[in-house]
């Protein structure tokens, strides 16, 4: 697995990369954290991107207000690297 450090991104942004029921809870800039996970597959291997999607909050959660990613930013992140591979 590999980790992204934290991304920071502002409220706007991360309007485009969670969920509409999420989006209206946006007040906030906050961050994103990615995930590349690969699991071997018979012959094959599985390639996978998570994301965590936060908002900065004055309420009691050390890592913000978590919200629920759209898919996105993850199928951007396997797009890229589908097309890094592809040139090599």
């Amino acid at each position: 697995m590999i980790n992204t450090s934290s991304i920071k991104r502002t409220a706007a942004e991360i309007r485009k990369l969670v969920t509409s029921a999420d989006a209206e809870k946006v007040r906030r800039d906050g961050y994103a954290i990615v995930s590349i996970w690969l699991q071997p597959r018979d012959k094959s291997t599985e390639v996978g991107v998570d994301a965590l999607i936060a908002v900065n909050d004055e309420g009691e959660s050390p890592i913000g207000l978590v919200l629920t990613s759209n898919g996105t930013l993850e199928q951007s992140i396997l797009r890229d690297l589908a097309r890094t591979l592809d040139e090599r």
